[in-house]
């Protein structure tokens, strides 16, 4: 009996260390840790693995997969909660801490270990021990500091989800709807402002520094989906990669105003494929090259006469897509892999034909046209 309750009492305080370390790691740690077998973690693979499969086979899957992160983060802090309270109703069994108004049993410290937890205050089931009470002012604390972080963590989530889809939101007047990379680079060249595009991609490159910050302190923010089915944060970083890649493969013929344009596309670039590598990374998936490939030599020479229409001329058809096909082996397998994995949609080089922007657009079936 007496090694049985020993038991009892290491199971509770591994099941209240794991909870403590898990949300400090989770929440309050600056810095994604790399241990793939952690509470959370282990979590996340399973439910999203099976909530997925299972938002796949419905009609409105879009918004269905846009449930899964804030429930999967209301679940998980309510699975911390009761790891802790279980952690310290085992260790009041294991211990035999006397209880005045119940038996020391498993149900009786359940609920004394509940009520404690979530500071109720009722009073009925109180410890009597100097140790049991030590135990309950330690877990009330406990339970204290837990609903105040849970509390103060919501916001500062929303605002990281708020910051990244506005800048994803101003590119529909810019690039498309859905955003692609040959509408975003000729609704700035067809007026002859390369320098509008430079500052865009300005805007870009900080924005990809504040996606992977964001991410890696905020795991679950990647679960969480863009307001409209065609985009996606996803979605936004391999158009701007794309971009970035047509433009840099594209040097030898583009006019001379392009140079400041060019190296800040390289800065971009730099900066939006060191996101998706970490985050790749993170989320421990293995990058797996598209097959078939997104950009065919058919399409990419339609590419090259679309774009030279419009005011950004390809001189070496031959060249440019050698080039650009070696800058596309560089993040095309882990945007592949992560479209994959988080059941997101790459976009395409090419707008469809007669396709409008989202603003242009509205319920009522009024349609501007500009």
């Amino acid at each position: 009996m007496i090694f049985l309750n020993g038991l009892l009492a290491l199971l509770g305080i591994y099941l209240i260390g794991t909870a403590l370390v898990d949300m400090f790691t989770s929440i309050l740690l600056p810095r994604t840790v790399n241990a793939h077998n952690r509470f959370a973690a282990v979590y996340y693979r399973f439910t999203w693995r099976h909530y997925s499969r299972f938002a796949e086979k419905r009609k409105a899957k879009d918004a269905w997969l846009a449930f899964f992160g804030p429930l999967s983060l209301l679940i998980l802090f309510a699975l911390w909660a009761g790891l802790m309270i279980v952690g310290f109703a085992l260790l009041m069994v294991g211990m035999q801490l006397p209880l005045q108004g119940g038996e020391p049993n498993l149900p009786t410290s359940l609920y004394a270990s509940g009520v404690t937890f979530f500071t109720l205050g009722f009073g009925d089931v109180v410890a009597t021990s100097g140790f049991g009470r030590t135990l309950c002012v330690l877990e009330a604390g406990v339970g204290f500091a837990f609903l105040a972080i849970a509390i103060s963590y919501l916001p500062v989530i929303y605002q990281s989800f708020s910051r990244r889809e506005a800048q994803i939101l101003l590119l529909d007047a810019r690039a498309g709807s859905p955003a692609c990379a040959v509408e975003f680079i000729t609704r700035y060249t067809s007026v002859g402002d390369f320098e509008g595009l430079r500052e865009h991609l300005i805007q870009w490159e900080r924005w990809a520094a504040e996606l992977l910050e964001g991410t890696l302190s905020y795991p679950v923010l990647a679960f969480y989906r863009s307001q409209h089915s065609t985009d996606s944060w996803l979605a936004a970083v391999t158009m701007i990669m794309d971009s970035c890649a047509l433009l840099r493969a594209n040097m030898d013929g583009a006019p001379h105003e392009c140079t400041r344009l060019l190296r800040q596309a390289e800065l971009t670039f730099a900066m939006s494929r060191h996101a998706v590598v970490d985050l790749c990374l993170i989320y421990g998936m293995k990058p797996e090259p598209p097959n078939p490939p997104r950009l065919s030599e058919e399409e990419f020479d339609r590419i090259a006469e679309y774009v030279s229409e419009r005011g950004y001329v390809v001189r070496d058809v031959v060249g440019t897509r050698a080039k650009l096909e070696e800058i596309r082996s560089y993040y095309e397998p882990y945007v592949h892999r992560m479209a994959y994995g988080f059941s997101l949609t790459l976009p395409t080089w090419m707008p469809e034909p007669g396709a409008m922007d989202n603003w242009q657009t509205s319920s009522y079936g009024n349609v501007m046209h500009l």
